[in-house]
């Protein structure tokens, strides 16, 4: 049961607390994009929390890799791939400098 008062980091460097609700909404679209629901949304969750207890000092990322590894844990192999991939193509579309390819000749 989540209880313990536990303080994330977010990408701004402000700290704010776990928001399980936030953590069940980002499930919840993973399931739904994937036409499944086979888990309660409460014991993936559970799951991410008793997860992040063990993390010194939780970041946005951290909650990112703890709901990826709580799907695996369930075998949701399929929507682990596609939320690695939504987060891949976030991060490059907010990368601060374009990518650089060098040409093999120089």
């Amino acid at each position: 049961m989540i209880g313990y008062p536990m303080l994330v980091t977010t990408r701004s460097g402000a700290r704010e607390p776990f928001d399980a609700e936030k953590v069940a909404q980002t499930v919840a679209s993973l399931f739904a994009a994937q036409a499944v629901e086979r888990y309660p949304l409460t014991m993936v969750v559970q799951r991410v929390y008793d997860l992040l207890l063990n993390v010194d000092d939780p970041t946005t990322d951290t909650v990112q890799d703890a709901i990826e590894y709580a799907l695996l844990c369930y075998g949701e192999v399929e929507i682990v791939r596609s939320f690695m991939r939504q987060r891949l193509l976030l991060e490059l579309r907010q990368a601060k400098e374009p990518l650089q390819f060098s040409s093999s000749r120089e």
